[in-house]
This record gives structure tokens, C-alpha cells and sequence, in this order.
């Protein structure tokens, strides 16, 4: 059974978006997300949000990011910021969702979507976050693309999957070379499903967002 991988490094994977940078080979036929990473940011930001969104402008990628705000980032938040928010206005520009990469200023993301009230689905990807932030982003309408990561604590992970809804839902290895299926297995256990229904359900939520 082909399970989609909501987001990989892994530029051989066949069904699932794989996040690239500006500059990197493209190959038809496979979907793709591009952007910034928080750890690459830096002064000289513009030529790369331009290769971006020339990506996006030829439709050759189905998402943006991952982009966001990391403590580890060479620069501060306040440049992290700007630089995010130019992220969302290709985003909100190409009708594309933006994916997320997320540390610790989640009170600052979730301000900005406020503000901004972007018609575009935000995914914060690889979340492995305290319950209560987890509570926080879903009354804001994030959706969430969680890894195997999150079966380090399988107790936090049970809870994990207690708060985020189906609707809200998606899976990812990452930059792992992991097989995706054990993390199906358990999402699709906590929701009392057959992995087969799970898969049927993030299908519909991909379709929803046009991938």
C-alpha cells in the first residue's frame, strides 16, 4: 500500500512532496516544496525568494517551505520574521499551503496568523511540541505533519493524536530514511481505523489543499 509522505529530504521518493532549495534539479512528474529554512537564513535573502517564486509561478511546486523560525537560525527574529512573511506572500500570491518548520516561537507564528488571516493552509511539520502548544495551534487552524519522532514518548504521542483531528492531519519521515509506515500504524491505532482508512483520509485532505 503506497502511503503519501507529506514531507522528505528524500529526492527518490515517488509519492510524497520532497522539500528542495533554490537551485536544486527538479524532476517531472514528483511533487515538490521549496523555501528557506530557518538555518539558511541570511542577509542576502532576496535571490533565493525569487528563484522561489519563479518555482512557483511556473507551478512546479505543490507547497512552500519549509520555513519558519528556529532559535539555531544565524539571524535574528526580527529578520527571521521578514523573512517569513515574504514566504507567505508567495504563498497567499500562488494559492499554495506553506509548511512549517517551528521552534520554540510558536506564540510568534501563531500571532502572525492572526494578523494575517492567510486563505492558505499553514502545516507546522514535524511537530513534537508540548501538548498545550499542540491545543493552541489546533484552535488556530494549523494543520500538523508528524514523524516517527514523536514515538520517542509514546505516552506525549497517544495524547498527541487525542488533540490533533483527522481533517488536520498528515504524516512525514522527514530527513529520515525510515519507512513511513510505522508512524501510520500507530496514528491509525490511536484513531481506531484501519490503515487503510487513514491513508483514504489524508488523501482527502491533500485533495482539499489541491496536491
Amino acid at each position: 500500500m503506497e502511503l503519501f509522505n507529506f514531507h522528505t529530504h528524500n529526492k527518490s521518493e515517488n509519492y510524497g512532496i520532497i522539500n528542495i532549495f533554490p537551485g536544486d534539479e527538479i524532476i517531472a512528474g514528483k511533487r515538490y516544496s521549496c523555501g528557506l529554512h530557518p538555518w539558511n537564513y541570511s542577509e542576502n535573502y532576496d535571490k533565493d525568494l525569487s528563484k522561489i517564486e519563479v518555482l512557483a509561478k511556473e507551478k512546479k511546486l505543490v507547497a512552500i517551505g519549509e520555513t519558519g523560525f528556529d532559535p539555531k537560525s544565524p539571524v535574528d527574529i526580527e529578520l527571521q520574521t521578514k523573512i517569513f512573511l515574504r514566504h507567505v506572500e508567495i504563498s497567499e500570491k500562488y494559492n499554495l499551503p506553506l509548511i512549517i518548520h517551528c521552534v520554540k516561537f510558536y506564540n510568534q507564528l501563531i500571532k502572525i496568523k492572526s494578523q494575517l488571516k492567510p486563505e492558505n493552509v499553514w502545516i507546522i511539520h514535524g511537530f513534537n511540541g508540548k501538548i498545550t502548544i499542540a491545543k493552541e495551534l489546533v484552535k488556530n487552524e494549523f494543520c500538523f505533519s508528524i514523524s516517527e519522532t514523536v514515538l520517542q514518548n509514546i505516552e506525549k504521542a497517544e495524547n498527541l493524536f487525542k488533540i490533533i483531528p483527522t481533517e488536520n492531519l498528515f504524516l512525514e519521515t522527514d530527513d529520515k530514511n525510515s519507512d513511513i509506515e510505522s508512524i501510520y500504524n500507530f496514528a491509525a491505532k490511536q484513531f481506531s481505523m484501519s490503515l487503510s482508512d487513514l491513508k483514504k483520509y489524508v488523501e482527502i485532505n491533500l485533495k482539499i489543499m489541491g496536491i
